[in-house]
């Protein structure tokens, strides 16, 4: 007996020796999502926690490996830094993958590279939702150590007014995975300061309270989202301070017309605002959390199609797929997934046009000169000087030594040359407000490699992504037309049934550095194979800073005025062809240059930029069976570039070879009833 006892007295003193002995990790890392869901199509902001407990200096680099399976897709290498018994938080954005189903797993490996040290890898599943299901992320500012929002209070639960916008508990049982709404509850010391971190959102909610808390960077950075398209509330709560009273001052622009308050059957006090390409809602009074009134801003903030959030009030219930139509080939229903994202972008078409029409070989006279060289060495190198020196028996090794080595220099001097020949051609797209302010830049880029290798491009405050055919395929049933639209991207184009996931194609492209602030991009690229990259800025584009743009008096065309459109045009850009398009246009009205002009490379670009803007007649799929409008994702599929039920005018000019800036200026929502654009 007293034997068992002591035995057991010595296991347990040493396991616990064990357990004490045992090394600590003196490196703890983690990687989060900065919002609570995964938006669909915007890329991934990751926050990474690094944490190093010894007080001697760590030196070294986060690396984050993003892998879908067992397959590496991106890698994301930060800037050097240095830790000495502290912590560092660092941000960095991620391409969103392609998950087809639920079997899927989408993986984060992060490991701290150091000379002097190794550790272990950490790894962390992160949840993505399928392609073919809609995610929405909406952030809400409020006081986390108060009962409720402050001005949206209610009698009942503290959390009713976050029912208007949780629209999953509307659906059927069939159609809930088609929708999911995070709300991703924020402090105001969590608002980015970084305008391209906002793009994992559909809409902000936050009151004068919280808005009072905002830095200025802050404030900036939300100014330049609201205004490339971002949707945001703001329920008045009590006086604002005098960097957030500018704040709303300058976002107070364009105000609703009576017209489209009253399709939305908005209460009084709340008043809607179009600065830029975003969206501004303003209630000027409390509103009761759980009230039809907040329900009705709250649809209108994250921009719900009237019909639908009228239908929704009437039934409580949300449709959202769409009726099936009858294949005539087989006469089996096949029904689209309507809140999937659609590429608006050809990208057979936009490699056609984005092709080079020549390439470029060695010049004429580099090779002529070589040639020149090597008979010289052969006529008066080889055949008189050996007769002079009487070693013409020589000939028979300096001459093939010449003609080899004359022969290893020209190809060195063709591959050289050939190498370093890349062809950078481009179609920018300019968000700008009839203020003539850039508010948001689309560069669809198409390197065509010279050479098989590795392409580094320094990029600064941008989001660059791939615009790879493999990510754009979806399925579209046979009977595509009874839908209003035919295959891929534009009418005409041959439909595909097949999608490649993330985990076969591989990885793409890698960052380097502090992303989105500075850093470089690294590409794979094939001899003589075209890549297609978008790169977005949230703002002017430093690449355009050498080009000119128009100044047009946007007003007088709002005045009815379409005069004085076309001088101030070609007073920079002369060979520029326009047109002025929107819902109310069954016709849209072109310019003469437009309809005459020989150039058809730049009417191709026209046609382009006209399909990525507006949706075709009779088109009610994707996301906006739902939508109205969405806010920037920066996203290969180009779904938030689309403007509907607004008159746009589209101005495209060829700056450079193969080069093409497409200015877009969203003109007031009551417009049409002032304006006459005369014949079309």
């Amino acid at each position: 007996m007293w034997l068992r006892f002591l035995a057991l007295v010595l296991v347990g003193s040493v396991s616990t020796l064990s357990a004490q002995s045992a090394p600590q990790k003196p490196l703890k890392m983690s990687v989060r999502r900065e919002w609570e869901g995964a938006r669909t199509s915007a890329p991934l902001s990751l926050r990474a926690f690094i944490k190093w407990d010894h007080p001697e200096l760590l030196e070294g680099q986060l690396q984050v490996q993003a892998f879908v399976n067992e397959t590496r897709i991106s890698r994301w290498t930060g800037i050097e830094t240095a830790l000495s018994g502290s912590e560092q938080v660092l941000w960095f954005m991620s391409p969103r993958p392609i998950l087809l189903d639920k079997t899927e797993r989408y993986v984060l490996q992060a490991e701290f590279l150091s000379a002097k040290h190794s550790f272990e890898t950490e790894q962390l599943d992160v949840e993505v939702r399928e392609r073919g299901r809609r995610v929405m992320v909406i952030a809400i500012l409020a006081d986390h150590g108060a009962t409720a929002f402050s001005g949206l209070g209610a009698e009942g639960s503290s959390t009713a007014f976050e029912q208007p916008l949780l629209l999953q508990q509307h659906l059927d049982v069939e159609e809930g995975p088609d929708l999911h709404v995070h709300l991703s509850q924020l402090k105001p010391a969590d608002v980015p300061a970084d305008a391209l971190r906002f793009l994992g959102l559909d809409a902000l909610l936050v009151s004068h309270e919280m808005l009072n808390q905002f830095r200025s960077v802050q404030l900036d950075a939300l100014r330049v989202w609201v205004l490339a398209g971002g949707s945001m509330a703001l329920i008045q709560t009590g006086p604002l301070r005098s960097e957030a009273q500018e704040f709303v001052r300058s976002m107070s622009q364009n105000e609703w017309a009576s017209a489209a308050r009253q399709s939305r059957r908005l209460p009084v006090g709340v008043t809607v605002y179009s600065p830029g390409f975003g969206q501004l809602v303003v209630a000027t009074q409390a509103l009761k959390g759980d009230s039809a009134e907040w329900a009705r801003v709250a649809r209108l903030m994250i921009r719900m199609q009237p019909i639908k959030s009228q239908s929704l009030e009437t039934s409580n219930k949300l449709r959202l797929r769409a009726s099936a139509a009858m294949n005539s080939s087989n006469q089996w229903p096949s029904v689209i997934q309507p809140l999937e994202p659609r590429p608006r972008v050809s990208i057979d078409e936009l490699t056609t046009q984005l092709m080079p029409q020549s390439i470029q070989g060695m010049p004429f006279g580099l090779a002529a000169s070589v040639l020149a060289c090597c008979l010289f060495c052969i006529a008066p190198g080889d055949y008189l000087l050996l007769g002079l020196l009487k070693k013409r028996k020589w000939t028979w090794a300096l001459f093939p030594l010449v003609a080899f080595g004359f022969t290893g220099w020209m190809a060195h001097l063709a591959a050289e040359h050939n190498g370093r020949n890349d062809s950078r051609t481009w179609i920018s797209l300019l968000d700008m407000t009839t203020e003539n302010e850039v508010v948001r830049t689309s560069r669809l880029e198409m390197t065509y490699g010279a050479s098989g290798r590795t392409v580094a491009h320094p990029v600064q405050d941008q989001w660059w992504t791939d615009l790879r055919q493999e990510d754009l395929v979806q399925e579209v049933p046979a009977d595509n037309a009874s839908y209003g639209f035919s295959g891929v991207g534009f009418p005409g184009t041959t439909p595909s049934s097949s999608r490649v996931p993330s985990s076969e194609l591989g990885e793409r492209l890698t960052y380097f550095g502090s992303v989105p602030g500075n850093y470089v991009v690294e590409e794979p690229v094939r001899q003589w194979a075209p890549r297609l990259q978008r790169i977005t800025t949230l703002g002017s584009d430093p690449e355009l800073a050498n080009h000119p743009l128009p100044q047009v008096d946007w007003n007088s065309l709002i005045a009815g005025d379409i005069s004085a459109i076309a001088p101030a045009i070609s007073k920079v850009w002369p060979q520029a062809i326009w047109k002025i398009q929107g819902a109310s246009f069954s016709t849209p009205w072109q310019s003469e240059q437009a309809l005459d002009t020989n150039d058809f490379r730049t009417q191709n670009v026209l046609q382009i930029v006209s399909g990525v803007t507006g949706k075709p007649s009779g088109e009610n799929t994707g996301v906006f069976t739902l939508l109205t409008e969405i806010s920037p994702t920066a996203a290969p599929d180009c779904e938030d570039l689309i403007i509907t039920d607004r008159t746009t005018a589209v101005i495209v000019n060829e700056v450079e070879p193969g080069r093409y800036i497409a200015l877009r200026v969203l003109l007031p929502l009551d417009m049409t009833s002032r304006v006459k654009l005369g014949k079309p």
